[in-house]
């Protein structure tokens, strides 16, 4: 029944069971065993079951057992727990039971399939759409919902990054239109040369930092930067540029990539790195896929990370077994990858002479939390600055802050938001000129 029920289609359904067949009959056949236990259960237990017929049988209060259904306080109990799991957002209780809840209300994939499905989108290797498997059969993915490359807004480059926003163009992407400058930023034009006295700020990142699905001059960045001028021009004081470097797809070795190739030549005065969790979680598969590619791997304190995940990767393995075999072997290295390519950012900030600062962002459908993982030990205590805005979505549905029911993205409200938080907080350290851990709790600032 979930098999229907999920898919839109015979043919989807008949694939459905061919993709589990291909991994294997023996999880069709516990599928089938697991089935046909439930079912005997519910034919068996109401008449032969221990508790209806046997020694509580007769028990005065326990012969209800046999049969729950009958029990009034059961089905009551049961209706109720039904009942409070269509309560939106459950304030009144507390962060850890409100995130329980509101998995076992919603049906999502597991962790693998989240896993995959975020490598997959991110590497920009195969089509996978941020969806959430109950919104199958609601809402199909149109048509002309591509990523940059399919449509038309990409072009190789040789250099680490593999593929760069073409410039000077403005196609429809997503259900908006996006455009870029003449120098193949996802943004207004700017000048080469830093004007006088203006404060630059290079933002790099990936597609929610780029505004996947968002329209022109929408993005949080562009929001971001009107307030700022707004807010210094009646200080009388210079105003703030941001030049949104960001592109699908860039995560932390070509955030680098990009800084080293195109950023640098605008001379910024910082450098500011957006980025949800799982841009850190997953730089494994960017570097998978730059080994699977034969593309070219920098820093050069990468390759050694490289070299022993090839030798690993069994004889024959091509397409995804290959991609497969090269992150789960990488995946232990996360931290080193981190901390190599943090490092050389390190390295060209005192070269350069620009602040580093690292914008932790909220995600969608992503429990808030400011523990992080190896990657927010490795920055800190490289020293790299820190704005936390991860928990600017707390609270709110999901539903009011993605671009579409398909697709996970944050849409323009949500970019306005990220905003407005990101203003209350720059706004005062671009006069003090004191960053630390802003956001967090006054424990953790530097």
């Amino acid at each position: 029944l979930w098999s229907i029920w999920m898919t839109p289609s015979l043919g989807a359904w008949t694939n459905l069971w061919s993709a589990m067949a291909a991994d294997g009959l023996r999880a069709l056949g516990l599928v089938a065993a697991t089935l046909a236990a439930i079912g005997l259960l519910g034919v068996v237990w109401p008449d032969a079951s221990p508790v209806s017929r046997g020694y509580l049988a007769g028990r005065s209060g326990w012969a209800g057992l046999g049969q729950p259904w009958r029990s009034a306080p059961a089905v009551g109990a049961a209706l109720s727990s039904l009942l409070l799991l269509l309560l939106p957002g459950l304030s009144g209780l507390s962060p850890a039971l409100e995130e329980t809840v509101r998995y076992m209300a919603e049906t999502r994939p597991n962790a693998y399939d989240r896993e995959r499905q975020v490598e997959g989108y991110y590497q920009e290797l195969v089509e996978i759409p941020r969806l959430e498997f109950a919104e199958f059969r609601l809402a199909a993915r149109p048509e002309h919902w591509k990523s940059w490359k399919p449509a038309g807004l990409a072009r190789a480059v040789d250099d680490p990054r593999m593929y760069a926003f073409k410039p000077s163009i403005s196609l429809p992407f997503k259900g908006a239109t996006l455009s870029t400058n003449s120098w193949g930023m996802r943004d207004r034009e700017y000048s080469r040369e830093k004007p006088p006295g203006v404060l630059r700020i290079a933002l790099l990142g990936a597609s929610t930092v780029a505004g996947s699905g968002i329209e022109d001059g929408r993005t949080f960045e562009a929001v971001l930067e009107r307030r700022l001028a707004d807010a210094r021009s009646a200080e009388g004081l210079p105003p703030v540029e941001i030049l949104n470097f960001a592109a699908p797809g860039y995560r932390f070795m070509r955030a680098l990539a990009q800084l080293e190739h195109h950023a640098l030549q605008f001379e910024p005065d910082w450098v500011m790195i957006g980025a949800e969790r799982h841009f850190w979680t997953l730089v494994s598969g960017e570097l998978a896929a730059a080994i699977r590619e034969d593309g070219p791997i920098a820093p050069p304190g990468l390759h050694a990370v490289a070299d022993r995940c090839r030798d690993q990767v069994p004889e024959g393995a091509r397409g995804p077994d290959l991609k497969d075999a090269l992150v789960r072997c990488l995946r232990p290295y996360t931290a080193e990858i981190v901390g190599v390519v943090a490092k050389r950012m390190l390295e060209l900030s005192r070269e350069h002479g620009f602040r580093i600062v690292w914008l932790e962002l909220p995600a969608i459908r992503a429990p808030v939390s400011r523990r992080g993982g190896s990657h927010r030990e490795v920055l800190l205590a490289l020293g790299f600055e820190n704005l936390d805005v991860s928990d600017t979505f707390a609270g709110r549905s999901p539903h009011e802050l993605q671009v579409a029911p398909w697709d996970k993205h944050p849409n323009a409200f949500a970019h306005g938001l990220i905003a407005e938080r990101v203003y209350d907080l720059l706004l005062p350290m671009l006069a003090d000129r004191a960053i630390g851990v802003a956001g967090a709790s006054d424990a953790d600032v530097l």
